[in-house]
């Protein structure tokens, strides 16, 4: 296995004291699953025609509004239940000497191979999260508890991951692209066998 590069050209923080903390802001969570809620039943009254009185001009737009309101409430749904649970049960970050710990998982230095931002370090902070690349014995550890924020599918949460990376939940304060100094100095001080795997394709 080759290195995996670490050096980012972006100017960062220096490295604060342990435990650090980031707390989610569920503010936004909570006003974007209420509104994804309200979408999904207006759609879902549009597929079932309510109120009959709005759907009894045979109009093909009224028609085609139906049939797209099918996959429209799923994916609604979706949504609102993404950003409500978010809301109701949020992935709090701590970072120790120990690990890193979120009430659902909790990850040893030992364990995690590599960090990242994800999408990328210059996002808006609420579309930011921490990516860990793990060991494989910790990934099938917390792979289901991690499945609310894995990225799967569309780039937000419900499945298990398929690659060995563990994420935190978006939106947190202090950003993910602050915390990961605090991240990568407690990696470079924990002692790895020989060099780390670069980040899994």
């Amino acid at each position: 296995m080759t290195e995996s590069p670490r050096t980012n050209n972006l100017s960062r923080p220096a490295p604060g004291p342990l435990p650090a903390t980031a707390r989610v802001g569920v503010v936004r969570w909570y006003l974007v699953g209420i509104a994804c809620l309200v979408i999904t039943l207006w759609l879902a009254l549009a597929v079932f025609g309510i109120p009959a009185s709005f759907f009894s001009d045979p109009s093909p737009m009224l028609g085609f509004l139906r049939v797209v309101a099918v996959p429209g409430v799923l994916l609604a749904g979706y949504a609102a239940w993404y950003y409500l649970n978010g809301a109701l049960r949020p992935q709090h970050v701590t970072v120790d000497e120990r690990g890193v710990t979120t009430p659902a998982w909790t990850l040893a230095w030992e364990e995690i191979l590599n960090a990242e931002v994800a999408p990328a370090p210059w996002v808006e902070p609420h579309k930011q999260q921490l990516a860990f690349h793990v060991t494989d014995e910790a990934f099938a550890r917390v792979r289901s508890a991690n499945r609310g924020h894995s990225g799967r599918p569309f780039g937000m949460g419900g499945l298990v991951a398929n690659r060995p990376i563990v994420r935190t939940q978006y939106g947190t304060w202090p950003m993910a692209s602050e915390l990961l100094p605090v991240v990568e100095a407690q990696l470079e001080a924990t002692p790895y066998p020989g060099r780390r795997p670069r980040w899994p394709q």
